[in-house]
Order: structure tokens, then sequence, then C-alpha cells
């Protein structure tokens, strides 16, 4: 079950971003980078030809619950805000993707511009252009037509190559870094793409998702015949998909004006759950969560954003904006999701396992019973140093019966009672061993000795 750590909330600076521009329906203009320690993330967002990036504080908190059990955020503050330094866009920009290479310590931040114009750029940890490495692509067409939305997404193994979705243009542009590869032509208007993980081959992702009017494709960019689509789902005629996703496990999911969020099993292209009208407007993000694939974050036109476990329908917490999404996007790899607001305000939340709390133990675990029957496989050495000749040893705690194993077989039972010092970690603070009439027991053991004969404590041994 996941639960939410913090929610944060932020202002950009009206001497950064007066006036936002307005961009699409879609809400692709943010991207999110989080530190290691999760101290803190550095939030890219773009607007008008321009991409700004804006390093906020997390840090942990509370979390506290309004009406209708909506998360309240707590102010956070920014710590330093800027233009970044690259080369600007000649129209609005639509959308912008990070694609962190981890081996290396650096990312690469790409965006395109309504007309499909891309530029990527290699920036380290301080968001400075690593070696000036920046390159640029056009499309085949030079972009002459009418603006409109266009979406991209990085390959998740091979950052050099990106998916560039045109949608009054009807194409997909394929890229790799500067050099153009093939264009794949859709039936309707593309409004989201994603890479995702092909099933039968690992981690070699050739497979593109996209949404195109009221239909689902899947796209191999290894085949050449149908023009690379090998298979199509259709919706409900009318009802324009807005988003689709991919999990680590393979499965897809979609959603749009239908409000409603369906899974689809790759390997038979059949629906395993339907969450219908799970959001209130139209549905026009979704992201699988990191921790547990069984939970899905869906973001709508409302204002709201909310996590769900899609196979039991059931909603986990929720949160809202305080003006519509300019941009929304969670960090690859974390449960971190971040959305940029109308008004200038950008909400962060760090989304955590409730297995990662703190979990409070009494201090003698007298209701946690663990049983663990340890054969000894040298009974010369043992009947030496122990003068028996083979023990099976039963470690149990708060279990005063002896379990009849086999005939002559000797048992030592070994009663332990620990203490445990439960924050994420299990500590054990001593553990004694005693034998009876031989050794004096140490603080926190009860030890029972018998050989077939009445023990100390007045067992019998069943043979």
């Amino acid at each position: 079950m996941l639960k939410a750590k913090c929610l944060k909330k932020a202002v950009v600076p009206s001497t950064l971003i007066e006036d936002p521009s307005p961009g699409s329906l879609q809400c692709t203009r943010l991207a999110l980078s989080v530190s290691e320690d999760r101290s803190s993330c550095v939030v890219y967002v773009a607007s008008g030809p321009h991409i700004y990036k804006l390093h906020i504080a997390l840090g942990e908190s509370s979390v506290s619950e309004g009406k209708d059990s909506l998360l309240i955020p707590e102010h956070t503050e920014i710590i330093a805000s800027s233009v970044l330094n690259r080369c600007p866009h000649r129209s609005e920009i639509q959308s912008i993707a990070l694609a962190e290479v981890e081996s290396c310590g650096y990312v690469m931040l790409g965006s395109v511009d309504s007309y499909g114009h891309l530029i990527v750029s290699k920036l380290d940890a301080s968001s400075e252009d690593v070696d000036k490495l920046t390159y640029s692509a056009l499309p085949p067409d030079n972009g002459i037509g009418e603006g409109s939305w266009s979406g991209l997404c990085f390959c998740p193994n091979q950052w050099s190559m990106a998916a560039v979705a045109r949608s009054f243009c009807k194409a997909i542009d394929i890229y790799d870094q500067d050099i153009h590869i093939r264009t794949l032509r859709p039936l309707w208007y593309p409004t989201s793409l994603n890479f995702m993980q092909n099933v039968d081959n690992g981690n070699q992702s050739s497979t593109l998702v996209i949404t195109e009017g009221s239909q689902l494709t899947i796209w191999d960019l290894r085949m050449k015949e149908n023009g690379g689509c090998v298979h199509r789902v259709c919706g409900i005629p009318g009802d324009i998909f807005y988003a689709a996703c991919s999990s680590s496990n393979g499965y897809v999911a979609v959603g749009g004006a239908d409000r409603t969020v369906t899974i689809y099993d790759p390997r038979r292209w059949s629906a395993l759950s339907r969450w219908v009208h799970c959001s209130k407007y139209e549905i026009t993000g979704l992201s699988f969560s990191t921790i547990d694939p069984d939970c899905i974050y869906v973001q709508g036109v409302d204002y709201e954003v909310f996590c769900g476990q899609w196979k039991d329908n059931d909603k986990i917490f929720s949160f809202r904006g305080d003006s519509n999404w300019l941009g929304f996007s969670k960090c690859t790899g974390k449960d971190i999701l971040a959305g940029w607001c109308d008004s200038g305000s950008i909400f962060i939340a760090d989304v955590a396992s409730e297995i990662d709390k703190v979990i409070n133990f009494p201090i003698f675990v007298e209701n946690f019973v663990t049983s663990m029957y340890i054969v000894l496989l040298m009974p010369k050495i043992l009947s030496f140093f122990l003068g028996f000749p083979f023990y099976v040893c039963t470690l149990l705690n708060f279990k005063y019966h002896v379990i009849p194993l086999y005939h002559d077989v000797d048992i030592i039972k070994l009663s332990c009672l620990p203490c445990f010092d439960f924050f994420g970690k299990e500590s054990l603070n001593y553990f004694g061993v005693a034998l009876t009439n031989q050794i004096s027991p140490y603080p926190g053991t009860a030890l029972t000795l018998s050989y077939g004969q009445e023990s100390a404590s007045n067992e019998k041994v069943m043979k």
C-alpha cells in the first residue's frame, strides 16, 4: 500500500515567469529530477520558447487531510531559479522530457515546439551544458503547416533515440540523436506516445504506444509491414484518448474523455481492468507507480490528482492544484510527482510504501513467534565440545514444548527473548547461549536441554 510522505507547494517568482503561455490540453511541459537523498529536486518547466529551472527543497513533513480526504500542501521555498542557458525555440514549446544516464551522472533534456523542432541538451548535476553538447533536428517537411501539440519521449534503454509526435501532421518521427530514422503515419491525430518494455525481448524497447483519436495503437520500430503498426485497439467513438503509459511488468494503461482508466495486457491485448468514471473530468495524465505497479497515478483537467489501485478500483489518496495544470510529470524510477499550475504554483508529492514507515514493536516480542530449525551436520565436532552425539537446535520464541523428530535424536531447545529496535532496520541487541548445568545463562535467554530423559524443565522427549 502506498502513502504520501509529504506534499509541498512552491510559488514561481513572478519576476521569472510573469504570464505562462497556455500550451495545450496535454500537460507535458514539465520534467522532474530528484536528488539521491530526496531532500531537493530540480523542476524544469517550459513557457513560450524558453525552459526554466527551479531548485526546490523537499524534506520530511507530516501530511494532513482536509475536506473529502484531500491532502493539504505545505509551503516550501525555491532555493534557486533561472532561465536555462540553451538555444531557444522559434515557437511555443509543447513538451519537454528527461532521460537520465545513471552510469555517467548526467541527464539529457529534450524539448519540442509546436512545429516538431527537437532540441536536446546534455546537462550535468548543476544543469549546465556538458561539453556544450546540444543538437537539434527538424522534421522531414521542415515544420511546414499549422502548429499544434507535439509530444516527446526518450527510449528508456537508449537515450539517443527519441520519438516526436506532431498532432496536426498525423506523424511520429523517430530520431537517433539528430538523424531522422523513419516516420510513422497514424490514422488520426496523435495525443500521447510512450515507449514500452518489450515483454518478449526483455530490455529492448522497440515498441511504441500511441493514442490517436479514440484508438490505442502499438507500433514496432523493427517492422515495415503496415507501416510498423502491429495492433490497434478501438475505444468508444468520439471519446478521445489523451494519455497512455506502460508499467514495469508490461501492462499498458490508457485514459481520456471517457474518464475511465483501462489496463491492457500486451500479450493478449485484452482489458485486465476498467476503472470506470474514476475522474470527474477528462483524464490527461497517467503514470504507473514504480514501487507498486498495481497502483496508478491519474491526473485530470479538474485540477485533481489521485493515486489508486487499478485492480480494486480503490483510491488511496488525492490532492488538487489551485488552477489549470500546465505541466505534470512523475520522476523516472521514483514515486515523486510534480505539477505546475496556471497560477504559478508548483505541487510536489513524495510517495512511499507503508513498509518504509516507522513500525513500533514492544521490547519483548510476545505476539511474534518465529520458528527456525537448524540441523547441525557436524556431530563429531559438536560431541567434542558439548559431549553429545547429535543435536538439533530449535529456536522458538515463548514455545515450551519439545518436538519429536525421529528416533535417537537429541534435542536442544533454545528460547530467546531478543530486543528489537525497529526504525526501518532490525537490530538484535543481545543474544546469549546457555547450557543447563554447564554455563550460566546470559540475560535474555532460556535453554532447555534433554537427552532422552526428563529435562531440567520436567519435559519429556517423545521418541
